[in-house]
């Protein structure tokens, strides 16, 4: 099993604010660390349970995405849990 966790910056679309991510990706694959801070490179602003979602169908495995907006923290697990 690899486990690959990043951070990265994304913009909330409802208030333009920059939210700190903490991505955690477990799985049996390879994944090459450039291909990850591409992926994570947001043109648009994405609402954090869409950025799982497409982060999901890109990598597969299970995967844990953290973040604190404001005051709230949302953490998302997707994919297959044990």
């Amino acid at each position: 099993m690899n486990t690959y966790r990043y951070k990265f910056w994304a913009q909330c679309p409802s208030d333009k604010a920059q939210i700190l991510y903490h991505l955690q990706i477990q799985t049996d694959d390879v994944i090459m660390a450039e291909r990850i801070e591409r992926e994570c490179r947001f043109n648009e602003p994405v609402y954090h349970e869409d950025a799982a979602d497409g982060l999901l169908k890109k990598f597969g495995g299970r995967q844990t995405l953290e973040a604190t907006h404001g005051r709230v923290n949302i953490v998302t697990e997707r994919g297959v849990h044990a």
